[in-house]
């Protein structure tokens, strides 16, 4: 289904991301812009998830609250995980 993990399309290695684990809009973007695909590019490919269903802040959200929950963290570290992953206030 996929190309070599060198030889992905910038919507491939965003696929392929999100097939791991659910990720913020902005831990997407910067892990494309970190494989070097251009900004042009890495907004495309995060329109067509967001479209599709595949990224979903408000998913991704509840998410790092239920892990964060299980591992007997409070309410201000989880909203402090949150806003340095960017993830907007109105998706907690």
């Amino acid at each position: 289904m996929y190309s070599s993990p060198n030889k992905m399309s910038c919507k491939e290695r965003a696929l392929y991301l999100l097939t791991r684990r659910d990720h913020g809009e902005f831990e997407l973007w910067q892990k494309l812009l970190l494989k070097g695909f251009e900004e042009e590019e890495v907004q495309q490919a995060v329109i067509y998830c967001k479209e599709h269903g595949y990224l979903d802040d408000q998913r991704f959200a509840r998410s790092q609250v239920r892990q964060h929950i299980a591992k007997g963290h409070g309410e201000r570290r989880i909203r402090q995980e949150l806003q340095q992953k960017r993830v907007e206030n109105n998706a907690v």
